[in-house]
Formats: structure tokens, C-alpha cells, sequence
């Protein structure tokens, strides 16, 4: 494509609030499933089964909003 392909690597930034995350698992993420992230974590996600495998749902009643790069590893 001529875009040179799909990332293979993600850098994340939780903004606004906490979130669960997870990759690569068949359950959802929840308080007893994935890993917690807070406001100005990063997060790195390396491979395009990762990438596309990552979800995250919010702690409590506020969103967290998230900010993502993606790159193309050489």
C-alpha cells in the first residue's frame, strides 16, 4: 500500500482519567482483568496483533481519553 504497510508500534498517553487496559486476552478489561492505567501513563504496544488486540473501558463514571502515535519499525 502506499502507506508502507500497518504500524507495528503504538505509543499511548492516558489524558483525562484512569482506564483498564488489555491486550491479546479474550476477556474484556475490567476491575479484576487487565492492568490499570492512570492520567500521563504511557503505554507502548509493539506488533500488529497487539495494536489491534488492545482494549480499554474507563474506571468509574468519568472517560479517560487517550492519545496515540503509531510508527513503522525499520
Amino acid at each position: 500500500s502506499s502507506n508502507g504497510g500497518a504500524a507495528d508500534v503504538a505509543y499511548l498517553q492516558v489524558l483525562t482519567a484512569d482506564i483498564y487496559w488489555v491486550i491479546g486476552t479474550a476477556a474484556d478489561p475490567s476491575s479484576s482483568v487487565g492492568e490499570i492505567a492512570h492520567p500521563e501513563d504511557r503505554i507502548t504496544l509493539t506488533g500488529e496483533n497487539d495494536i489491534r488486540n488492545f482494549r480499554a473501558i474507563r474506571v468509574g463514571g468519568t472517560s479517560g481519553a487517550i492519545e496515540a502515535q503509531f510508527a513503522k519499525g525499520g
